[in-house]
Formats: structure tokens, sequence, C-alpha cells
């Protein structure tokens, strides 16, 4: 770009000297004189030194053209290599474009769109860029001006579509002003009144909007939404006719936007316009197109124009690159058109990895289609996974992945299946039931659903999916698989069909399984639909679940049951069944079912299991519970004596003489015979 030199940057504040070698008299920066000299193979003498500053609108001569070369100051100049002196061309380059503003240079660009000087040149007309760089080098080496050449590798731009270098070139275009009408100050106050998930992409794009420049809106591409602007074929100048863009914009909603290729300039402007500048009469169409990040930008407008939309959108979720992208131009958009931000939320997801942790990418053979997994493990198992992985992050993403949460959703698939199947005799509403049928552990649990509904209820709101996945997924393992449904399959298998303790249980288990599947509707959203089919019927119910509310949180279900005493319970469960399962591994017993427990307990503790000894027994499924008072807690398993019922799988002191069923136990006798 020497061809295009208009000034020489020195920086203000670093010393400089004029310093003789060879017989000849430079200028350069005085910390890189041994340097200069040494490339040169010569000594120096330092004649005189002085600030940057000082040379401030000096001139100098061009070396191959008959103008002058302005002596400039800028803070780009470093002292790590060359002369301290740097070579600014105003029409190529963003720092020297800057610099050319500053000091009122012209733009000069003297490059055609091919990649070719143009005539102003002279010698090197018609000639490529960088094919010119050798005869570039040769004339200054030949009329003296050039003291050493060496080829050097740096960072250099590249095209990311063809990966070829590009050459910077200034050239006329349209812009957005960001501060001639507050609209970097309107921007920036607008993101404040967003809702940035995660937070920090409320500081990241701040940073973006406060230092980034007029906003270039022109692109010269062979086809896209042209930006309707006319020039006059006399002078060029650009008109800018607010009925003419009106009538631009009446065209393309009724004709397309391909209608300006199709029309001439003059069926769009007024009859009678004359250009601004020189008064003629004759326009032609501007060739740019519009910058296709304004198009996406403006893709908001739609939620105006069709019915069952309202604007601003609640919320934009895309990747983090999209912070110079879609969230930035639709941001400034919507702040231009209509005062105020086009979304209420942002959302920021991470990116897919492979199990390694690399990017994926079909060079490296990583890549797992969406499709190939939907064609291998159905939809279901992706959208799990999309709802188990915080995609606020990147997240890692492969088949043994895929396996272990194919695990999970059987579990989860297993649990409800279960749940149709004990309300297979279940009619909803046919005879409700009241607060007081409800036992103990039915309350316990539905007040446990009461504080899941609200985590999730609200996880939703936040858009927190895989923290909804893993609530849901512990409640149905923890709460639900590991507790209430194996504690109630007794109730549930042998009491009598219409026992209340098992008409509790199934209308418990009937509100388990219509509000966990509303729960979990938006995300396993085939198999809820499937389930759903199989619920039983029951007031208010619609014939799809998407089409039902979630569930609302019952304010007395969630205190059904004394928290603080329950959470005591539990613990103790959780240690005597840690008892249970070391007596199990050690082939002492078989199932809980044949164990008799023995459990000396303090006194808050003895007290507590002594007032509820068969709530114990029944929570823990055991054939007995001996409670005794001591000062340290000892629990002991045995193996449980008497007959073992083969109905019920329960324990009995003696045999029952039965002429029907001698075999069976007081309970399943009695049911067996009803």
């Amino acid at each position: 770009t020497i061809p295009a030199n208009l000034a020489i940057a020195l920086h203000a504040d670093f010393d400089y000297a004029l310093f003789e070698m060879k017989g000849e008299l430079y200028i350069a920066a005085s910390t890189l004189l041994p340097a200069i000299a040494a490339l040169n193979g010569d000594s120096f003498s330092k004649l005189k030194e002085f600030k940057g500053r000082e040379l401030n609108g000096y001139k100098a001569r061009h070396p191959l053209y008959d103008r002058d070369s302005l002596l400039i100051n800028t803070n780009y100049v470093l002292l790590d290599q060359g002369t301290g002196c740097v070579h600014t061309a105003p029409g190529h380059g963003e720092d020297d474009y800057h610099a050319g503003i500053t000091h009122k240079l012209d733009i000069y660009s003297p490059v055609n769109p091919d990649g070719r000087f143009d005539e102003s040149v002279g010698p090197y007309k018609d000639m490529q860029v960088f094919q010119a760089n050798e005869r570039i080098v040769e004339d200054l080496r030949q009329n003296g001006s050039l003291l050493h050449s060496n080829s050097i590798e740096h960072s250099y731009p590249h095209c990311w579509r063809c990966k070829k270098p590009v050459i910077y070139r200034a050239t006329a275009q349209w812009f957005i002003a960001m501060d001639q009408a507050d609209l970097r100050a309107n921007a920036l106050e607008a993101i404040k009144g967003v809702a940035w998930l995660p937070a920090w992409g409320e500081e990241r794009i701040s940073s973006m909007i406060e230092n980034r420049p007029d906003w270039c809106i022109s692109r010269q591409r062979d086809w896209g939404v042209p930006l309707p602007a006319f020039f006059c074929r006399d002078c060029g100048e650009a008109l800018l006719d607010p009925t003419a863009i009106e009538n631009v914009e009446k065209t393309f909603a009724a004709q397309g936007s391909n209608s300006w290729y199709q029309k001439e300039a003059a069926e769009f402007i007024p009859a009678g316009t004359a250009c601004p500048g020189c008064g003629g009469k004759e326009f032609e169409k501007g060739k740019d197109i519009l910058d296709v990040w304004f198009e996406s930008g403006s893709s908001h407008g739609i939620l105006q124009r069709s019915a069952g939309h309202r604007w601003p959108a609640d919320m934009y979720l895309e990747g983090g690159d999209q912070y110079r992208g879609w969230f930035h131009s639709s941001l400034l958009v919507g702040i231009s058109a209509l005062d105020a931000s086009p979304y209420r939320a942002v959302i920021t997801h991470g990116w897919v990895l492979d199990a390694e942790g690399r990017a994926m990418h079909k060079s490296l053979g990583n890549v797992i289609e969406p499709q190939s997994i939907i064609k291998d493990k159905g939809a279901e198992i992706l959208r799990l996974w999309a709802a188990m992985v915080n995609y606020q992050e990147d997240v890692r993403f492969s088949s043994e992945i895929l396996l272990r949460l194919s695990e999970s959703y059987r579990k989860i698939r297993n649990t409800w299946r279960f749940m149709l199947g004990v309300l297979a005799d279940f009619t909803p509403g046919l005879d409700p039931l009241a607060r007081s049928a409800f036992g103990e552990t039915d309350l316990y649990i539905l007040q446990r659903l009461q504080e899941i509904k609200a985590r999730v209820l609200q996880a939703y709101q936040d858009f927190e999916y895989h923290a909804i996945f893993h609530a849901m997924f512990n409640f149905f393992t923890v709460d639900l698989s590991a507790f209430y449904l194996n504690i109630q399959k007794d109730n549930l298998y042998c009491n009598r069909l219409d026992a209340p303790e098992r008409r509790a249980a199934q209308q418990t288990v009937f509100i388990l399984l219509r509000e966990t599947l509303l729960l979990m509707a938006p995300i396993l959203s085939f198999t809820c639909e499937e389930a759903w089919g199989h619920v039983p019927d029951h007031p208010g119910k619609e014939p799809f679940i998407h089409l039902q509310r979630f569930p609302e949180i019952d304010a007395t279900l969630g205190k059904a049951v004394e928290a603080a005493r329950w959470e005591k319970i539990m613990e103790i469960r959780d240690r005597i069944l840690k008892e249970i399962e070391s007596a199990r591994a050690a082939r002492l017993i078989g199932d809980s079912l044949e164990a008799d427990i023995e459990i000396t307990a303090a006194a808050d503790d003895e007290e507590l299991l002594r007032s509820n000894r068969e709530l114990f027994k029944a929570i823990l499924v055991v054939a007995a519970l001996k409670v005794q008072a001591g000062k340290k807690e000892k629990i002991t398993v045995r193996k449980a004596t008497g007959c073992k019922c083969p109905r019920c799988w329960n324990r009995v002191a003696a045999a029952v003489v039965d002429p029907v069923n001698p075999e069976l136990c007081p309970r399943c006798a009695a049911v067996v015979k009803e």
C-alpha cells in the first residue's frame, strides 16, 4: 500500500533522533538506531534528539510520487521493530483510516473492486495488489529509498470462506450513527432492563455497545435486500427522499424485494424530484444491499404484524457468538425504530462437545447427527438430554452419555407405567375422599409433591431446565420408587379393592401421576402424551396433555405434615435401612420383609420410634420392629420367625387354621374369602 501513502505516523511521547549513516541523514526512534545500523552493516552518529510531538505537522516527500506525506502523531506506533515511523495509508486499514479522519487526510484507496490498482498509481495500473509488491519494492530500491527489506511472518486477516488474504479498501458506505441520536446511550440504558442468562451477558453486550463504531449497514453483493438509495446520474449525489423510500416499501410489500431489480428508478421516485447537489432530474438505483445482520435484527417486526403475537419478544435464545450478531443488531434496530429493546430476556447457550471435550467438526470425524440419535433411541432421549444438561455452558455429548440417560428415561417411564397399573380399577371423583381419609405417608408424599412442584414451576419461569430434570428425576427415584410406591405395594396389591387405605393410596397415586405428567410434558412430550391417553378420565381432562395447564400448588397440602418431624423420621429410616442392606449383603436375610429389627435409641428418638412404631414398620417394610431406650443408638437385624404368607409375603406368628386357605395370613384370608 505504499502507493496509497499519505502520512507517516510517530508517537508523540517517544524519543526520536536525527542521525547520520553512510553519509546520509535519517530520522528514526532513538532506541531503534542500533538495530537499524546493524541491519545495514554500518555505524551511525546521533546528531540531535527530540520528542515525536515536535515533528507533528511537518511534511516528507513520497518516495514514489511527486506529493507530500504528512508527519502525524498517533498511538498505534510501537518500538518492538522497524523505525518508529509508521507508513500510513488512510484508505487501507482501520487504524490508518481513523488517523486520516483525525488529521483531515484524503481517504485515498487506489484499488478497484477487483483488487487491482487504478490509473492514479501510474506504472502499477491494472496490477493485482499482492502481485505488485515485488515491483514496488524494486522501484524503492532503485531510487535509493529502501535501506533494507526482508520477509516476516505475522497475523493477517483472511476470508473466512475461501481462506485467502483480504485487501483493506476504504469505500463509500452507509452507516447508522451511534451517537448523533443518542442510539448508544439509549441502547445501554435498555440493556439494564433485560434479563440476561447467564448474568455475564449484560456486561458483555454493554461493553460491545459502548465501544463499537458506527454501524455500517451497506454491503456489496450481487443479490440481497436492496438498500433503497438513489444517485444523481450527473453528479453522483445521493438522494434520500422519504416519499421514494415509502414507495419502495409499498412495492416490496406487494411484489417482494426482487422488484428493485425489475423496475427503473423513476418508478419509485416522485415526479419532478431534483438532485439536491446539481439540480439534475435523472437518477439511478444504488447497487448496495443491506447488511444481513440488519435483516436479522429486524426480524422481530413480525411480532407486530402477525396476529396472536406481541412485541417485544419474551426471550431470545442463541449462542455466545450472537452478542456481536443477532442480539446486538436486534437491540439497535429495536431502539432505533421503536425506542425499546425487542426482547425481555436473552439466554445464551453453550456448544455441544464430544466425549473428550473437543468441538465437533466434520474434519475431526466426531460429529454426531441428531437424526441418527432419534433413529436409534428416539426423540425423547435427545429431548431429555437437552433438559438434563446446563445448556448455558459447553456440554459433552457421546453414545455413553446417551446410554446412561436411556436408563434414566426407563426409570421415569416405568414409574408412570406402575402408577397407571394400580389405577386400573380407580375412577377419580366417584367417591371423593376427605383429607382425614389419607394416611400420613399419603400426606407426606403429597407435601413433597408441592415442594417439587414449586421448584419446577419456578425453574420453568427461569429457563432452568436442568434443575427441572434433576428435581423430577430425584423425586421419581428417591421419593416415589424407593419410598412411597414401594411401601404402598402391600396396600395396593393385597388389601380389599374398596379398603379405605387402598382408595386413599390410589387417590394419591392419581394426583402424583397426573401432576408429574403435566410437569414433564414440555420435556418428554411424546411419552407424556402417550401416558395421558391412559390416565383415568376426570373432570377438566383435556383430550391432549399439551392443552392442559400446569398444576397449581396446593397450599393446604404444603403443610399436610410436620416437616421437621418427618425429616427426623426419614433420617432414622435411612440409618435402619443401611443396617438392613448390610444384613442382606451378609445373606442373613433375603428381602426386608424377613427382617426383625431391634433398635436401642436415645430419649427423643426412642419416643418418636415408640409412638410411631407401626408407621416405621410400614415405611421400612419389615416383619417386626422392637424399640427400647438406651444412651447410644444400636440397630440389630435378625431374621424374622413365623410363617410367610404366600400372598403378601408378610410373616405371621403361626399358621392360620382356615379350611379354604390355611396357608394365608388373617388379612389375606379375609380378603380372598370376600
